[in-house]
């Protein structure tokens, strides 16, 4: 999933597989999926592969960005995780042409150097 915003920021979302597939708990383990995160913002440019989402946050993510493509109101208007590597939240209205998002990159997903990073992003 490539999210592309305005100024040359964008952030990449892509699925590498499942944590450990080889010694996986069916009900447990397999849920976890390795993502490799790239991410450029007016905070500067990273890279990160870890398992930091589960399936079921993966759809909840796609469907809250459908939502919003689509003008209409998601269920969240503040999207957390199991892991609170990354969060979204949407600062505007859904039915506004322009959506301002911001993301916040922690633990795992941030610069190894930082504390925590906070980017504001416009979604056009």
């Amino acid at each position: 999933m490539i999210i592309p915003f305005s100024a040359k920021q964008s952030v990449h979302l892509n699925l590498i597989g499942f944590e450990s597939p080889e010694t996986a708990n069916y009900k447990t383990d397999l849920n976890w999926l390795m993502v490799q995160l790239k991410v450029e913002c007016n905070k500067g440019r990273w890279e990160v592969i870890d398992s930091f989402l589960t399936i079921n946050e993966v759809q909840e993510i796609i469907g809250w960005f459908d939502k919003l493509s689509l003008g209409q109101e998601p269920q969240y208007r503040f999207l957390t995780f199991i892991e609170p590597n990354i969060s979204f939240k949407l600062l505007n209205e859904p039915y506004e042409k322009n959506k301002a998002i911001r993301i916040k990159f922690d633990l795992e997903c941030r610069p190894k150097k930082a504390k925590g990073i906070l980017c504001r992003y416009v979604l056009r």
